[in-house]
């Protein structure tokens, strides 16, 4: 009797032993330290600012909205990159002060439809730095990436300041947190830039510089947009990548967006002369090496970038993603084509608009006669109108057709310059494009490089025109998700080719 005492006390002692030992581990999980770089900011304006009394050195400046607006409608967030478990405490911490005392939210929660939250707390900021934390417990199992730590800004009124932050699975451990912040030193470092293009034009931007131990300069990626709008920071997953293999990063507005001066028009040659801008910038910074840049861009970014290397041999390397290629008025005229057969126009009536169109494009050039520019509009109105389409959408298309822009990508003659680029050349098209289609630029993108010795030319399967991550909704059909140029294959196969290039 009494040794099954024992051994039953020996039991509960083995129990006792391994739940500490689980609960050890639990808590003993390592923070993960989140760098000021790896913030994103959106719906307010930003700076990144030098911070030495906070750890890192860095932190970002957010600006308050114009009119303070719903809490969520700006904000700084990252995303947890790690899968939790259903019942795993979820602890996130972040350095923040503000002008003014402000009271903020905070919160750990997925995106929509639902943004299920597994904590939400308001934190009071003062003026001085001090470390926050917000914990709770998932009440399911939550994939990789699907939750974020968000600091939500919409609402205040005052200037707040956010420094690193870290996550924590697993039991909370505010001396570990504070431990590893003593040690952190950040992998990248962010700055604020501003650089002249045009008079009138100054261009602002984000330069990301690897935090070396030693006084190296790096090579530098500039990191162009496509059409429209564009502002800095849009291919997050790449620069992360880059800087992760010692690659810095530019990016900028383009001008008259953001923090850009100057009136937004957006044409190849405005667009040329804002990147050549860029990389005369680069080779003046102490921590660039000037004879190490490359030019990456995306759509229109894929045009703009082989003309500025066509002129300018330095360049060290180029990659195209889903540029059109073609001689002079070819890519215009086949997206126009494309464009038509979606109205559902026959072939007929697109082989007697396209010409018409040629015809009035070529007529708005400097010096042509005012009576010819209006003939040749009337005989674009008339072919579209003998197509079916009423006389006042017709003249609307017309009109359309006078915009700067398809002016500048009517002129615009990519196969004629790629054969001048004589650095390494990467160009990218997806399968599942329908903006700029694999077909037809994939071959005419390998004659146009078929001199150049070290150009890569390669149809990537599924990807669409941004190149993004593909995920299975519930009817297992695929959907496109996350920012451009962030699917993991393509994400490894630039980076990998640009580490090559860029090699000292």
């Amino acid at each position: 009797m009494r040794s099954l005492v024992m051994i039953a006390t020996l039991v509960r002692f083995l129990l006792l032993l391994w739940c500490l030992l689980v609960s050890a581990t639990a808590s003993a999980q390592a923070p993960q330290l989140v760098q000021v770089g790896d913030w994103h900011v959106y719906g307010a304006d930003y700076d990144y600012d030098r911070e030495p009394l906070v750890a890192g050195g860095a932190a970002i400046r957010v600006a308050p909205r114009a009119a303070p607006g719903e809490p969520w409608s700006s904000a700084a967030t990252v995303a947890i990159p790690a899968a939790i478990k259903s019942g795993m405490r979820v602890t996130g911490y972040v350095w923040a002060r503000s002008a003014q005392p402000a009271h903020i939210a905070v919160t750990i929660q997925g995106g929509g439809p639902r943004y299920d939250a597994v904590a939400t707390a308001t934190l009071s900021l003062v003026s001085e730095w001090k470390l926050y934390a917000i914990s709770g417990i998932a009440s399911a199992d939550l994939p990789a990436e699907s939750q974020s730590l968000t600091v939500q800004l919409g609402a205040t009124s005052t200037i707040v300041s956010v420094g690193p932050a870290a996550l924590q699975l697993g039991e909370r451990d505010d001396p570990a947190v504070r431990r590893a912040f003593a040690g952190f030193r950040p992998s990248q470092i962010a700055q604020d830039v501003r650089f002249a293009s045009d008079p009138g034009v100054v261009l602002a931007g984000v330069l990301r510089l690897p935090n070396r131990a030693s006084a190296a300069r790096s090579p530098v990626v500039v990191l162009l947009g496509g059409g429209g709008p564009a502002r800095r920071g849009i291919y997050p997953l790449l620069e992360k990548r880059l800087l992760a293999d010692g690659i810095a990063t530019l990016s900028y507005d383009k001008r008259g967006i953001g923090r850009s001066t100057g009136s937004f028009v957006d044409t190849l040659e405005l667009m040329e002369k804002d990147a050549i801008a860029a990389v005369a910038f680069l080779r003046a910074q102490p921590g660039v090496d000037g004879s190490r840049i490359a030019l990456l861009g995306l759509s229109q970014g894929g045009v703009v970038g082989p003309a500025v290397a066509a002129g300018d041999p330095a360049i060290a390397a180029v990659v195209l993603l889903a540029a059109p290629v073609g001689e002079k008025h070819a890519p215009f005229l086949d997206g126009m084509r494309t464009r038509l057969g979606e109205m559902n126009l026959s072939n007929d009536s697109i082989a007697t608009i396209l010409p018409a169109a040629g015809r009035f494009m070529e007529a708005q050039r400097p010096g042509t006669a005012p009576a010819t520019l209006a003939a040749a509009r009337q005989s674009l109105i008339e072919a579209f109108t003998a197509a079916g389409i009423p006389p006042a959408s017709a003249s609307g298309f017309a009109d359309f057709l006078k915009h700067p822009v398809l002016a500048s990508m009517y002129q615009a003659a990519p196969g004629n310059v790629l054969p001048r680029v004589r650095a390494p050349v990467l160009a990218l098209y997806g399968r599942a494009d329908t903006v700029v289609p694999s077909t037809g630029n994939l071959d005419q993108a390998r004659i146009a490089l078929r001199a150049n010795p070290d150009a890569t030319v390669i149809e990537v399967p599924r990807m669409e025109h941004g190149f993004q991550s593909v995920a299975l909704d519930a009817l297992g059909k695929p959907n496109h998700v996350g920012p451009p140029i962030s699917d993991p294959g393509v994400l490894d196969l630039v980076a990998r080719w640009l580490r090559e290039r860029l090699r000292p």
